[in-house]
This record gives C-alpha cells, sequence and structure tokens, in this order.
C-alpha cells in the first residue's frame, strides 16, 4: 500500500482543526463566520460600498462584484471538474457542524473572501485586517467539516489572484 503523504498531512490537518476546541460558542461563532463570507454576503457590503457613493467605495464594490462574478464562474467549474468529496462524504469520526450540496476543492467561501481582502486592501487601511477576516472565513470552512485545508488554501491562492488581476487591470480606472 502506499501513501500520499500531501493527502494524509491534509487529512490529519482536518482532523486537527476539526476536533480542536469544540464548544458550542466556537461552532456559533465560525457558522458566522462562514456566512460573512458568503457570496451573498459580500455582495450585500458590495453594494452597500456603491451605496455610499464615495470615489473608493463605488470602485471597490464594483470590483468585488466583478470579483464575485469572476470567482463564481471559475469556482464552479472547477468543482465539477475536481469533483472531491466533502470531508464528511468521506471521512470518520467528524464533526460536521454544516453541510454542503457541491464538491470540496476549491473552498469557494475562501476564494470570495481572499478575492475580497486583496481588493479592499487595495483602497482601504489597515490592510492586514481585511486578511484576518479572510483567513477567519477559511478556517471556519475546515472547522465546520465542510473543506479540507487544502480546498481552503487553494480557495486563497485562487481568490488573491482574482483580487490581483481585478485591481491591476483597473487601475487605470480607478487610481487611488
Amino acid at each position: 500500500m502506499t501513501h500520499n503523504l500531501p493527502v494524509e498531512i491534509d487529512r490529519i490537518l482536518f482532523y486537527a482543526v476539526n476536533g480542536a476546541c469544540r464548544n458550542d460558542f466556537l461552532n456559533h461563532l465560525m457558522v458566522f463566520a462562514s456566512n460573512a463570507g458568503s457570496g451573498e454576503a459580500l455582495c450585500a457590503f458590495a453594494l452597500a460600498l456603491m451605496f455610499l457613493r464615495r470615489k473608493n467605495t463605488l470602485a471597490a464594490g464594483l470590483l468585488l462584484l466583478a470579483g464575485l462574478t469572476v470567482s463564481y464562474n471559475v469556482v464552479s467549474p472547477l468543482k465539477e471538474f475536481v469533483a472531491r468529496p466533502r470531508p464528511y462524504a468521506v471521512l470518520t469520526g467528524i464533526h460536521p457542524v454544516l453541510v454542503e450540496k457541491s464538491f470540496s476543492f476549491p473552498s469557494y467561501h475562501a476564494t470570495v473572501a481572499f478575492m475580497a481582502a486583496t481588493i479592499m486592501s487595495f483602497f482601504f487601511r489597515p490592510r492586514y485586517i481585511f486578511f484576518i477576516f479572510a483567513v477567519t472565513i477559511a478556517f471556519s470552512r475546515v472547522y465546520l467539516g465542510v473543506h479540507y485545508p487544502s480546498d481552503a488554501l487553494a480557495g486563497a491562492g485562487l481568490g488573491a489572484m482574482i483580487g490581483y488581476v481585478l485591481v491591476k487591470t483597473s487601475s487605470k480606472a480607478f487610481p487611488t
């Protein structure tokens, strides 16, 4: 029997996060963080920014909406192509707090959280605060039992890349 080290590390890290410090307070906090990183929540945030009608908030809101569109159109087909089952569907002894219907890889929540953090950090300070939120959202998906750590890491990288490309390609339209 051969061992696939990256898969084994992913599984070990998943069990460490999903089983660590489980309590009702953290369960509720992680559900809240996960919901804050949903496409719907970020869409509402983008529209609220645009409603403020300031130069930076309008540009950030428009880029967030573009980022949500790009992220959805990249992640959805990628999930279907990779077709990785959710951890709770294949592992034993885990504690899923949520159940999702789609495939696991990559994490859409992590993708849009890091896309949004990258875009927001271009327009507003302090930059690190947006990435703290993004890391919390990505971590919540593993804690809740719906993603492996590699799903969240891949989503984070993909989201940061989408955000960066959108900011750089629009920098002439929205100079700071």
